[in-house]
């Protein structure tokens, strides 16, 4: 047997393989890297650019975004996901496109809360992009995670308000006493009336949950959610006269 070598053989120099100096192939190494990193998607600096929703959605329809390493960076993409994935813009496109973009803003999404996850925006997104990729169960599961982290938080009362009402007839005990919870925060506040006002006008199961709900307050909160309701009223009656 052939004795092996105390010490490993010298290898040629980097330049002396490539014929090509060290600096220029490192500076194409980095140039090759940035160029991958950004088709993944710095989706962070194009919202910064300020890209149109449409051209948005097809680039998310098509790679993930990169997960951002600031809570802003993070929000500003969850939010634009949000946006994007509304009717307004998501009619335009396919079945196929509006799923795959669901499934990366989730995976945006998931990724938020297992970096922070008290993140109440966080799982709420995580609730909306499963619903709307049509994982109900995990979406009641995330909703009731932002009804927790985000208990006082009224704009995402909001936000958890529509989403739990598209998923009404599946919600189990503890997500329906979020949602309760959540109706009564939205009833007691000027903003929040206005939010849920229109609903109860148009839909009669949500007229019957609601008004249960504000015979529990104060007298003053009452009236407040009768004069916004009036007005909804009045805007709906002129929308459809307009019609």
């Amino acid at each position: 047997m052939t004795a092996l070598s105390a010490s490993p053989p010298r290898m040629r120099g980097f330049n002396s393989i490539v014929g090509t100096p060290a600096p220029l192939v490192f500076a194409a190494v980095a140039l090759l890297a940035l160029s991958v990193w950004a088709l993944k998607g710095d989706f962070t600096s194009y919202i910064d650019s300020g890209g149109t929703d449409s051209a948005f959605f097809e680039r998310l329809s098509h790679s993930p975004p990169e997960q951002p390493t600031s809570l802003s960076g993070t929000e500003a993409l969850l939010m634009r996901c949000e946006t994007v994935l509304s009717t307004a813009v998501a009619s335009k496109y396919s079945e196929a496109e509006r799923l795959f973009v669901a499934l990366h803003c989730r995976d945006l999404a998931r990724g938020s809360i297992q970096a922070m996850p008290s993140y109440a925006y966080g799982w709420y997104s995580l609730a909306l992009f499963s619903y709307l990729s049509t994982d109900h169960q995990g979406a009641m599961e995330a909703l009731e995670q932002a009804q927790l982290a985000g208990r006082n938080e009224q704009w995402l009362a909001e936000r958890r308000v529509r989403l739990a009402e598209n998923l009404f007839a599946s919600l189990n005990g503890p997500v329906l006493a979020g949602h309760e919870a959540d109706l009564t925060l939205l009833a007691r506040s000027n903003r929040g009336v206005r939010s849920i006002a229109r609903r109860y006008v148009e839909n009669e199961g949500f007229r019957e949950r609601i008004t249960a709900i504000v015979e529990t307050l104060p007298q003053a909160d009452q009236a407040r959610f009768l004069r916004s309701v009036r007005s909804a009223i009045a805007t709906l009656t002129q929308d459809q006269s307009a019609s």
